[in-house]
Formats: structure tokens, C-alpha cells, sequence
């Protein structure tokens, strides 16, 4: 189930819906697991432009290898 904006406002990365994009179940699956990741630990009081939420989207259907970095990294920013 997609965490849609009425639930949280304009602050995190929205997912687009399944069917605007030629995707299998499974990728939109593991896409939505690392939006959910990047929004807990980072996203989730910002308010995101359209450019922003779809580079992050883009780069969501990296695999969990590319997203753990960015996400190590991001965390030594806050540190």
C-alpha cells in the first residue's frame, strides 16, 4: 500500500502510482520499500519540488546496495 500525500501533507517522496509506469510488481515493490527508507530516515518533514521527488523516485529502482550508500553517506552529512 502506497503512503499517499493526504496522509502526511507535501513532506516526503511520493511514490507514483503503479500503473502511470511500465513496472512489474516485484521492482514496485522493492522501489516502495526504499522510498519508505528514505523518507523515515530522511524526508519526512521536507517538502520535495517535482524535480527532487522524481530524481529520488529514479533513484529508488536502484538496487539496496546503491540506496545503503546514499543513505550512509546522507548519514554522516547529519552527523
Amino acid at each position: 500500500m502506497q503512503i499517499g500525500r493526504e496522509n502526511v501533507g507535501d513532506y516526503m517522496i511520493i511514490q507514483p502510482d503503479k500503473g502511470t509506469r511500465n513496472v512489474n510488481d516485484l521492482f514496485y515493490e522493492a522501489e516502495r520499500n526504499r522510498i519508505d527508507l528514505l523518507n523515515r530516515e530522511f524526508f519526512q518533514n521536507v517538502e520535495l519540488t517535482k524535480a527532487e521527488n522524481d530524481v529520488l523516485v529514479w533513484l529508488c529502482g536502484w538496487d539496496e546496495w546503491t540506496i545503503n550508500a546514499v543513505v550512509s553517506a546522507f548519514r554522516k552529512v547529519e552527523g
